[in-house]
C-alpha cells in the first residue's frame, strides 16, 4: 500500500478487511508452556482489561458470519460447553498475574449467547465475579438473537449486571436477508426494541453494507429504516467478503448481484457518515454511531467522546489495555503474549475436563511492537490518541516515521494533547491501521489477505480493485 499525499484518494488501495487482531507478528511458542507462562511475572502489564466469553451455538447459520459457530445440537451439548467455560474461567483465575488486573468490560459474543438459559447466565456470571476483580466494571455486553429471548433470560442478564444489549439486524432488505439466511422476523425488532430499552441502559444493533450488487437506493433505504428503529446506538460494518461463506456469493451471483469495487464501498462509507450526521448521530469509533445533542452535532468532531464502547477500547486500544478470552477459538492479548484457544469443540471440552487449558497457539511479542499499539489501533479506530497514553520512546521507529508521513498528508493532526484524525483521515482509518504498522505486521496482514483471496477465488469473485 502506498500513501499518495497529494492526491484526492490518499492511498492506492482499499483493504478488503476492516479489523484484525494486533500484534500478528509473534514468536510462536509451544502451547504446552501455557501454564508456565501464565504463572510467571509478565514482561508487560496492563492497567485494565476486558473479558471475552465466546458462545459458539446458533439456532441457524447465517452465510455472512465469519465467526466460530455451529448449529445447536442439543441442550446437553450447551450444558457441557457451559461447564467447560466455567472450568476455563476458574483455571485461568488461579494465576495471580492473570486474575489481578481490574476488569472494566465484559463481552459475550458468538454465535448467539442468548441461546444460553437463564441459569447458564447466572452460573457464568457468578464464576466471573468470583474469579476476577470486577470493581472497575463499567460495561457488560451480550449479543443476542431476539427470537431467543425469554423473561427468565432477560431477568438473569439483569441479575448478573448486563448493561448493553446488542443484536444483529444486518439489513432490512428482504432479498439480502434471504441470501444471508436470516430467520428472525423483522417484526420482532420493532416489538422488542422498546422492551429492551426499558430494561437495559444501552441497546444497539449491527448493520451490514457493501453487499454484492447493493445499490445506493437500497443502502439509503436501510439507513432510513435503521434510524427509525429508535435506538441510541447503531453499528455499521462493511461486509468482509474474505471470510463469508462461498455459498453466499454463489447465491448472490445466481440472482444477478455482482461484487462492488473497493472504491464503491469506500464512497458508501462517506455517504453513511453524511446520512447519520443528518439524522443526529456521530461516530464514536470506526464503525459505531451514537445519537448526540444538537450542540455536539454543530461542533461536528471527527469522533465523539461523549460515549465510548469500552470493549473496543480494550480490543483496539493502547498498551495499558488487554483482552482475556474464554471459550472456543477465543483470543487473549495479555502479559506480552497472544493466546488462542482451540477451535475444536471436542478438544476444548476434553481439555478443560482433564484440567488443561484449551490453548492451541501462543505467540510472544516484543515491547516495541506492543507499545506501538496505541498509534496503530487506538488513533485510527477511535479517532484520537492522548500523548500520555503512549510510551513514545518504546514505539517502533517505522510506526513513528509513518505517523509523521500521515500528519504531513493531512490525515492526522498533532494537537497540544496528542494526535487526532482529520475528517479525511477518519474515512481512511483501515488504511491508516495498516500503514502505521511496522513492516513485519504488514507482511502478516498481506499474507492473510492473499491466502483468503486465493482460497475464495476458486469459487467467488471478490470484486476488489485498486484505487
Amino acid at each position: 500500500m502506498r500513501l499518495r499525499p497529494d492526491d484526492v484518494l490518499k492511498f492506492d488501495q482499499v483493504l478488503p478487511m476492516f479489523n484484525w487482531f494486533y500484534p500478528l507478528s509473534n514468536k510462536e511458542l509451544d502451547p504446552v508452556c501455557s501454564a508456565a507462562i501464565l504463572s510467571s511475572p509478565p514482561p508487560l502489564r496492563a492497567n485494565l482489561r476486558a473479558l471475552y466469553v465466546h458462545v459458539p451455538f446458533c439456532e441457524s447459520i447465517c452465510t455472512f458470519c465469519p465467526f466460530t459457530r455451529s448449529a445447536k445440537q442439543s441442550d446437553e451439548a450447551v450444558d457441557v460447553y457451559v461447564d467447560g467455560l466455567i472450568r476455563e474461567i476458574e483455571m485461568k483465575a488461579r494465576y495471580p498475574e492473570v486474575a489481578s488486573v481490574p476488569v472494566e468490560a465484559i463481552f459475550f459474543g458468538g454465535g448467539s449467547p442468548s441461546i444460553l438459559t437463564g441459569e447458564h447466565f447466572r452460573r457464568i456470571g457468578a464464576a466471573l465475579r468470583a474469579s476476577f476483580d470486577l470493581s472497575a466494571l463499567r460495561e457488560f455486553s451480550v449479543e443476542m438473537s431476539l427470537r431467543d429471548l425469554t423473561e427468565d433470560k432477560i431477568q438473569a442478564m439483569r441479575e448478573v449486571g448486563v448493561s448493553h444489549a446488542r443484536f444483529g439486524v444486518q439489513t432490512f432488505n428482504e432479498e439480502y436477508r434471504r441470501h444471508f439466511g436470516l430467520t428472525t422476523p423483522l417484526n420482532l425488532v420493532y416489538e422488542n426494541v422498546t422492551i429492551l430499552q426499558d430494561l437495559f441502559p444501552f441497546v444497539s444493533f449491527d448493520m451490514l453494507y457493501g453487499m454484492d450488487g447493493q445499490t445506493e437506493g437500497e443502502f439509503v433505504e436501510d439507513l432510513e429504516t435503521a434510524v427509525r428503529v429508535g435506538t441510541r446506538n447503531i453499528a455499521f460494518y462493511p461486509i468482509n467478503n474474505l471470510v463469508t461463506q462461498p455459498s453466499l456469493h454463489r447465491s448472490l451471483q445466481e440472482s444477478g448481484r455482482r461484487p462492488l469495487s473497493g472504491a464503491t464501498r469506500f464512497y458508501m462509507n462517506i455517504l453513511l457518515r453524511k446520512f447519520m450526521e443528518a439524522s443526529g448521530f456521530l461516530p464514536h469509533n470506526g464503525h459505531e454511531y451514537v445519537a448526540v445533542d444538537d450542540s455536539e452535532l454543530r461542533a461536528s468532531p471527527v469522533t465523539t467522546r461523549t460515549y465510548t464502547f469500552l470493549y473496543h477500547k480494550n480490543l483496539y486500544g493502547c498498551s495499558d489495555r488487554e483482552v482475556l478470552g474464554f471459550g472456543l477459538n477465543a483470543m487473549s492479548v495479555t502479559n506480552g503474549y497472544v493466546f488462542q484457544n482451540t477451535s475444536s469443540l471436542p478438544i476444548f471440552v476434553k481439555a478443560v475436563q482433564e484440567g488443561r487449558l484449551p490453548i492451541a497457539y501462543i505467540g510472544q511479542h516484543d515491547e516495541t511492537t506492543y507499545q506501538s499499539r496505541g498509534v496503530i489501533l487506538h488513533l485510527p479506530y477511535h479517532g484520537y490518541l492522548g500523548r500520555e497514553q503512549v510510551t513514545w520512546e518504546a514505539v517502533h521507529p517505522e510506526t513513528l516515521c509513518a505517523l509523521d508521513e500521515v500528519v504531513k498528508a493531512g490525515l492526522v493532526q498533532e494537537t497540544t494533547g496528542g494526535y487526532e484524525l482529520t475528517r479525511e483521515g477518519w474515512y481512511w482509518y483501515v488504511s491508516l491501521m495498516y500503514y502505521l504498522s511496522p513492516r513485519q505486521e504488514q507482511s502478516q496482514i498481506d499474507r492473510f489477505i492473499m491466502e483468503c483471496s486465493l482460497d475464495r477465488s476458486q469459487t467467488v469473485d471478490l470484486g476488489y480493485v485498486a484505487l
